[in-house]
């Protein structure tokens, strides 16, 4: 099982959940979403490697 780095993004729309894995972007989940996704055993914080990702939000919002 591959680690998964996350991070929290602030947003217009929210708070959102940023996941990301060897192979690329897995998640972008809006906290206020009906389905509450937790960090799982193989999810490490990664603020590092979501860099790119969150450079493209900001950029959109």
């Amino acid at each position: 099982m591959s680690t998964i780095y996350y991070d929290y993004l602030p947003s217009p729309v929210g708070k959102l959940l940023l996941a990301i894995d060897g192979q690329g972007l897995k998640h972008i989940h809006f906290e206020t979403g009906r389905h509450q996704l937790v960090p799982g055993e193989n999810w490490e914080p990664g603020a590092g490697a979501l860099h790119e990702v969150r450079a493209q939000l900001k950029a959109y919002f």
